[in-house]
């Protein structure tokens, strides 16, 4: 982000689209309505915060097919250790998504967070 002034008050300009994608209403409605999570839209530097019915949160990130993540995404997405990060493109994605993380989410995720960072490096 660029800092400038207007008439002596800091403002700072957002040199991305502030827009969401197009498909992102149809997949919160989804998630909420059909596969019964609460999601909940951040503004920023992904899309979704998602909490299962366990209370395990995941993160979403929605794209539209050739959607590219941003500078600011990246550098997210590269030191981020918490929950887990999914990038879908559609409803039927968020749901698998939703059904994976049920299915094969371990109640304890230290092993997995660690599998992880071990992969990533």
């Amino acid at each position: 982000m660029e800092r400038c002034e207007l008439r002596g008050f800091p403002l700072t300009i957002n040199r991305f689209r502030k827009s969401r994608d197009e498909n992102e209403p149809d997949v919160v409605n989804v998630l909420r309505d059909v596969c019964k999570v609460h999601a909940y839209r951040l503004p920023q530097p992904l899309d979704l915060l998602v909490r299962l019915h366990d209370g395990t949160i995941i993160l979403i990130e929605v794209k539209m097919k050739k959607g590219k993540y941003t500078p600011a995404q990246k550098r997210f997405l590269e030191s981020w250790e918490g929950s887990p990060i999914f990038t879908v493109h559609d409803a039927d994605e968020a749901c698998k998504v939703v059904q994976a993380c049920k299915t094969f989410l371990p109640e304890d995720m230290s092993d997995v967070y660690q599998s992880i960072k071990i992969a990533l490096a």
